[in-house]
């Protein structure tokens, strides 16, 4: 079963994410802010990590960053996702795609599809 890592300080959409992921048989982990992404990235070692870039404590950019600081979590392709105006400077970063919030079921598990498959 492939393992998908939901980062958001939005609980009601970190919680609408994990559970269409879940729906779709996925493992899904979430986190509240990019400091708990990291921790739990290094422990659970996702296919793929979807994570909101206006956060508390570690921002979706910093937390590429520490992510890739690690030998164990460098690989994991990233989903950057936001309803900010980031978009320019998220498409210089080494993440692996960008998703606008508010986006479709079908937008999101079209973009996870292309990461990771089914």
């Amino acid at each position: 079963m492939k393992k998908v890592l939901v980062i958001d300080d939005n609980e009601a959409l970190r919680l609408e994410l994990l559970n269409i992921l879940r729906l779709e048989g996925y493992e899904a982990l979430g986190a509240r802010d990019g400091r708990e992404g990291v921790l739990t990235a290094q422990q659970h070692l996702p296919d793929l990590i979807i994570s909101d870039i206006n956060m508390p404590v570690l921002n979706g950019f910093e937390f590429i960053v520490e992510l890739r600081r690690d030998a164990r979590t460098e690989h994991i392709p990233v989903i950057l996702l936001s309803g900010g105006s980031e978009l320019p400077y998220g498409l210089q970063t080494d993440a692996a795609g960008y998703l606008p919030k508010p986006c479709t079921v079908d937008e999101f598990l079209a973009a996870v599809k292309t990461q990771i498959g089914d």
